[in-house]
């Protein structure tokens, strides 16, 4: 988890798999980015739960 900046935080998940195709074996990495803030771009804080 990183915090590019005041107010938001980033996080990744890398997920590995294979798949099997006309007898060849394939190996993918799938990559996704989560973002959470709590102030937004004019420094307004956002409302928490």
């Amino acid at each position: 988890m990183t915090e590019p900046c005041a107010g938001k935080r980033v996080g990744l998940l890398t997920v590995y798999f294979q798949q099997v195709y006309e007898g060849k074996t394939y190996r993918f990495r799938r990559v996704m980015r989560a973002a959470e803030r709590t102030i937004d771009r004019k420094g307004q804080l956002l409302l928490m739960p």
